[in-house]
């Protein structure tokens, strides 16, 4: 009998790094309940002999009726038959009737209570935006008549925008990218420092929530018709103090105006790599620049800041003044308040290693032929580490011709000559190239193209040991597979960024962790056409998946101004980092004013033994902003749920190709084309693995096990791509349990929930386990924590070795024919 498989996908590059999922390094879950199939018992196993087909009220294609609402509550409800969920069966003798669980519905129970808790007790919101207030929706003041009202506090320099039909209102709202773009409430252009704490102290009185804009490259911010953008663009002044080379930017400030000014007077900043980026922001979040190496990030280089917390209080954290808020601004500022200006620690020009202050820079571009032989020597070249030195190579299709090249970006802090000397392995291939020795202000300008407003771009990325030359023609065959599918994300771009040199200086002790990062990939998804998202996404994910196969979980680490998808542990290393992190947020935004990050649920046990949900905030009067949990066996049902799927969707599901001899036209299989052996699996009410709880390290790696990615198999002599059901629903679990956590699935939505639930329910109605487990599982003191025997089912260490072995044959082949 072969595995379920859903669909056929047009990937071209597998995502390799979920092979670690089912690696051998980790033994839990799957070998956690997994037994020799000589122990299994088949006479143990009850089945409910009766046709369940009358009992369910849906129909299994209905997927309207059950929504991400309150309303969707009846429908989930009318999935339980009316005359109950139990049988009861009489014995041989004259003794009481058994009772026993349908199976079907103890699966369609946890998912109708998965659904009711997570909707309450209030409507839930995708992008993390800032809340201002926990106050009930009636008492809180309108959007309108909170800009009348504020309209009369500001200076006359600030202007608040209601009309979005107005025209400047319409240029205020132009973002970097149209990812997510709604239109807020109002737009409140702030023109001073005054401005900001007015509208800041008014909005968390009133309860309205806002979002900060500097640059407006942040995907963040942007928010409904409920709330308001507070744009900070006005505040752009700089100061220079060249004696203690101090320069202090407003939060308005952009890159390239800083660099600007920093060179009139002798002096440089490690700065990002954008001009018409934010420079605030941008070092609130590490700060990573061509610089890093000699003068460390941003955030080293921040030495105070003027910033407004949650209760409205403009306050100046330093070394001396609120140094535990210090540290948290310097790396994950943006979660701590609206920072109105930032004083940065300059630099001489001589630390840039030339008399005249220029950096050795420019563009390379090579055809997509020599790719193999460019790769081989940047591997050659990042990996000295004494070379004072630089650099991006990026996978893209620049104009006019729009061909897929490889573009080299290098950066040399030295002069021409050296510079030439050290790349001269790349000068030799015969690129066509602008590189020379320009003023340090003009270090961004060959990325310009990449500053235009408008699109849909978006940047993830993740940290690698080394360039390896293998990965990256795997990643340029999947940026072809992309272009060719979606001609409109040909402006995507798929990089590696290296910057190793080695000049003795040591990260500072900030929230920012990421100084023994090296080298990154880096990914821009750009596309115009809003059909390309999915494509565009599969691509996104499988070429981080290729950067990454050669890490385990614990290694992988993501740099939070590109993105904040994935497990905050790889945006910021280290338990005890985290710890003081979360101690910080509850300390200053215990409410979530600046966005919830940081503020996560934890499990903590009552003295009885039974889990307890709370909120991980200090003041515990607070309302909490996200549902509470009313229901103390809830953390039981979801780890069932998990339990559970592992038997049913590989026991039940059985499909027989039918037909005609496949062709390779008309080759589209219904199961993996494979045998499967039969094991045994005890299910157990309660378990100590796969824990709700975030705190709980070894639950969290058992969690991080569940395919986080589309699990694909090629079959058939067209190497045709198909997703494994087993691991769809795998990832859907995880997704469920994650977004019930943490308050919101990063980078997901609801639409993603909502497919979740009712991709499961429909499993659930397909597979119609009529199995019995002893008790009434609603009333915990009759349901046995081991339920009426063992189940027998086929070994899921044996599909996922067949789905993993499949994989490693498919990107041997295609890496050969690349070669």
């Amino acid at each position: 009998m072969g595995i379920r498989l859903s669909g056929g996908l047009s990937l071209a590059i597998l995502c390799a790094a979920v092979v670690l999922l089912f690696s051998s390094a980790i033994p839990f879950p799957f070998d956690a309940w997994r037994k020799q199939k000589s122990t299994a018992n088949p006479s143990n196993i009850l089945d409910f002999n009766v046709e369940l087909g009358d009992l369910v009220a849906m129909t299994v294609s209905d997927t309207s009726r059950y929504g991400l609402n309150e309303a969707g509550k009846i429908d989930y409800a009318m999935l339980m038959p009316s005359g109950g969920h139990t049988v009861h069966i009489a014995t041989s003798n004259d003794s009481a009737p058994l009772t026993y669980t349908v199976a079907l519905f103890h699966q369609l129970k946890c998912l109708e209570i998965y659904h009711r808790e997570y909707l309450k007790p209030l409507p839930r919101e995708v992008t993390p935006e800032l809340r201002a207030s926990t106050q009930a929706p009636a008492e809180r003041m309108t959007i309108q008549a909170f800009a009348e009202q504020l309209r009369t506090n500001l200076s006359p320099q600030a202007k608040v925008l209601t009309d979005s039909e107005d025209e400047e209102f319409k240029e205020l709202l132009l973002r970097w990218s149209d990812i997510n773009r709604r239109t807020p409430g109002a737009i409140v252009l702030v023109g001073t420092e005054s401005d900001v704490v007015a509208t800041v102290k008014a909005a968390v009185e009133a309860g309205i929530p806002f979002v900060p804009s500097s640059g407006g490259h942040s995907l963040w911010s942007t928010i409904g018709v409920e709330g308001f953008i507070l744009d900070l663009r006005q505040l752009k002044a700089i100061s220079v103090d060249a004696n203690s080379r101090q320069i202090t930017l407003q939060s308005g400030v952009l890159v390239k105006q800083a660099n600007d000014t920093a060179w009139e007077h002798g002096l440089c900043l490690p700065l990002g790599t954008a001009n018409t980026a934010g420079a605030v922001p941008m070092a609130l979040g590490g700060g990573l620049s061509a610089f890093s190496s000699v003068m460390g990030t941003a955030s080293d280089n921040i030495l105070s800041a003027k910033v407004i917390t949650a209760d409205g209080r403009l306050v100046t954290a330093s070394a001396t003044s609120h140094p535990d808020l210090f540290y948290g601004l310097r790396g994950a500022g943006q979660f701590f308040g609206v920072v109105t200006e930032l004083t940065f620690q300059a630099h001489p020009i001589s630390v840039i290693g030339t008399s005249d202050g220029s950096v050795w820079t420019g563009v390379m571009v090579f055809p997509a032929a020599q790719a193999d032989t460019v790769f081989e020597v940047l591997s050659t070249l990042s990996a000295d580490t004494k070379a004072p030195t630089t650099g991006i190579c990026i996978i893209a299709s620049p104009p006019p011709a729009f061909t897929t090249s490889i573009i080299v970006i290098p950066v040399y802090l030295g002069q021409t000559a050296e510079a030439e000397r050290f790349y001269k392995p790349l000068i030799d291939l015969g690129p066509f190239s602008t590189c020379q020795n320009v003023p340090y202000p003009r270090i961004n300008d060959s990325g310009e193209a990449f500053n235009v407003k408008g699109g849909f771009k978006r940047f993830a990325g993740a940290s690698v040991p080394r360039i390896d030359p293998q990965t990256w023609q795997k990643v340029l065959a999947r940026y072809e597979e992309l272009t060719k599918e979606c001609p409109d994300a040909k402006a995507t771009g798929y990089g590696v960024e290296w910057n190793t040199y080695d000049s003795g200086r040591l990260g500072e002790d900030t929230a920012f962790s990421h100084h023994n990062v090296k080298i990154w990939a880096e990914f821009l998804s750009w596309y115009t056409d809003p059909a390309s998202e999915e494509a565009v996404s599969r691509a996104e994910q499988d070429v981080i998946a290729l950067a990454r196969e050669d890490q385990e979980k614990g290694e992988y680490r993501s740099y939070q101004n590109w993105s904040r998808d994935g497990p905050v542990e790889y945006l910021y290393e280290g338990q005890l980092r985290l710890d003081k992190l979360r101690a910080l947020k509850r300390q200053w935004d215990p409410t979530g004013v600046f966005t919830r990050f940081f503020l996560d649920y934890r499990i903590d046990r009552q003295e009885c033994g039974a889990p307890r949900i709370i909120f991980n905030i200090a003041d515990a009067t607070t309302r909490p902003t996200m549902r509470s949990i009313s229901r103390s066996h809830l953390l039981q049902f979801i780890s069932l749920l998990n339990l559970i799927f592992f038997l049913y969707v590989l026991v039940r599901w059985g499909y027989k190709t039918a037909g005609s001899p496949p062709t390779e036209e008309n080759y589209y299989p219904i199961e993996l084309p494979q045998h499967f052996d039969t094991v045994a699996m005890t299910l157990l009410r309660d378990t100590s693995h796969f824990q709700m709880d975030l705190e709980d390290h070894a639950s969290r790696l058992e969690w991080s096990t569940l395919s986080t990615h589309p699990f694909v198999v090629h079959v058939g002599s067209n190497e045709r791509a198909f997703q494994t059901a087993l691991f769809h629903q795998l990832h859907c679990i995880h997704v469920m349990e994650e977004a019930f956590l943490r308050g919101e699935y990063m980078g997901l939505n609801p639409h993603h929930i909502q497919h979740c639930l009712n991709y499961l329910r429909q499993s659930f109605l397909c597979i119609a386990d009529d199995s019995l487990e002893g008790g009434d599982f609603l009333k915990m003191s009759d349901y046995p924590d081991r339920n009426a025997g063992d189940k027998v089912c086929r070994d899921w260490m044996g599909v996922s070795a067949a789905v993993r072995g499949n994989l490693k044959e498919w990107l041997s082949l295609n890496s050969s024919r690349s070669n």
